[in-house]
């Protein structure tokens, strides 16, 4: 494989995952604004266009994934100072009434998607639906220490 071809491929490994819950988002999202009838059905949708105000796409996919981990159990092993899901529900609607938004969707968007690309592993674990956390758990000292004993117990493998 030529060099161009390997970061195409590491491209591809990388992009995947992030369309792949993207895509997962859009369909949450869909449900929700479907579910308090913010939108029609998708038949009658594709008679005419329908204007949703960006922002409140990009927090109800904010609100989703949270929600989503809050009911996992996996929020606790997140490194976040990412606000509660019921907080963001609440800003979604205007809670209490009148008051200016809580969260900058665009702010509140990105720091979701940090958490997941830096907390989460990429791809599920094989034959199962969990997301998995990547706890940094050890010191970077502890972590080389491990790692010089896991090469020198390996050391006569490449010779």
């Amino acid at each position: 494989m030529s060099t161009s071809t390997d970061q195409r491929a590491d491209v591809v490994a990388f992009l995947v995952p992030i369309l792949r819950q993207a895509s997962r988002d859009a369909d949450a999202v869909n449900i929700v604004l479907e579910t308090l009838g913010v939108v029609p059905p998708l038949p009658e949708r594709q008679a005419r266009p329908i204007a949703v105000a960006p922002d409140l796409l990009l927090k109800i996919a904010a609100w989703v994934r949270l929600a989503h981990w809050e009911r996992s159990g996996l929020r606790p092993h997140l490194r976040t100072d990412l606000p509660p899901a019921r907080d963001v529900l609440a800003d979604i609607f205007g809670f209490p009434e009148g008051s200016q938004p809580r969260f900058d969707a665009h702010a509140l968007v990105k720091a979701v998607l940090h958490v997941h690309a830096m907390q989460l592993a990429w791809s599920r674990l094989p034959d199962t639906a969990a997301e998995v956390a990547v706890a940094q758990t050890l010191s970077s000292e502890e972590a080389v220490e491990l790692l010089a004993q896991f090469l020198w117990q390996f050391r006569h493998v490449g010779s």
